[in-house]
């Protein structure tokens, strides 16, 4: 069972109402321990994809976003690789919601910004200023 908290001055409360029916499936009385995990924002999350489609536009290496998004990982360095009968298996690694709380997605973003810096800054003076303009909103 997966129950959301939101944190008030009075202590925790369910953040919606199935939280509180999950919750309220429990006895009274019972006792019972759950680590608890910080969720990243939405708007942090929509931010950085916003970030992302601002790139691929002024890209032109990838007609495809999902293709783009993928080389991005792999420049940011967020992938892993693990060694299965004596060959090398590289893995990208997931960027979802619930992947990783907000410092670790701070971090991220972080690189993805130095990596679409690096290697998908347009050719062209132009765009390239405009794109530069454009992405110094992000900072």
């Amino acid at each position: 069972m997966k129950v959301y908290f939101i944190k008030t001055k009075h202590g925790l409360s369910p953040r919606f109402d199935s939280d509180q029916e999950s919750l309220d499936l429990i006895n009274n009385g019972t006792v019972f321990m759950k680590g608890f995990k910080l969720l990243r924002k939405p708007e942090f999350h929509r931010l950085v994809f916003r970030f992302l489609n601002t790139v691929f536009k002024f890209q032109d290496q990838f007609d495809d976003f999902e293709k783009f998004r993928e080389r991005v990982k792999w420049y940011s360095g967020s992938y892993s690789t693990q060694m299965i009968d004596e060959h090398v298996i590289t893995t990208l690694d997931s960027w979802s919601f619930e992947s990783m709380d907000d410092m670790e997605f701070k971090a991220l973003f972080k690189r993805i910004k130095t990596a679409c810096w690096e290697k998908f800054m347009p050719s062209d003076r132009g765009a390239a200023n405009l794109l530069s303009d454009q992405l110094l909103e992000y900072d």
